[in-house]
C-alpha cells in the first residue's frame, strides 16, 4: 500500500467547502482556496490536489454539510486513492 503524500482538510458549509493541503512529511498547512458545495467543483478540487491518482487523506468534520461530500467521495469513486476521515466532534465543558 502507497502512503499519503498529502493531507487535506474540509471545512465544508451549506454552499461553500474550505480547503487546506500539507504534504505528509509534516509540512507547513496551506490555504487552497475555497469552492462550491457542488459535486462538479468538488471533483475538480480532488484532480488537482492528486492529478496522476497520488494518496490523499481528506480530512472532515462529521455533519450535516459533509454527508453529501463523503458519499460523493466514495459512492462515485472520484478517486480510488482516496482516504476520508470522520473527525469527532469534541465538546468543552467547565
Amino acid at each position: 500500500m502507497k502512503e499519503f503524500i498529502k493531507y487535506a482538510g474540509l471545512d465544508t458549509h451549506k454552499d461553500t467547502i474550505a480547503v487546506a493541503v500539507s504534504d505528509a512529511q509534516g509540512g507547513k498547512v496551506h490555504y487552497f482556496g475555497e469552492i462550491s458545495n457542488i459535486p462538479e467543483a468538488v471533483r475538480k478540487r480532488v484532480k488537482q490536489l492528486s492529478p496522476d491518482g497520488e494518496r490523499t487523506s481528506f480530512w472532515y468534520e462529521a455533519g450535516p454539510c459533509a454527508y453529501d461530500v463523503y458519499r460523493l467521495m466514495t459512492v462515485a469513486t472520484i478517486n480510488p486513492a482516496l482516504s476520508l476521515v470522520k473527525m469527532t466532534v469534541i465538546s468543552n465543558t467547565k
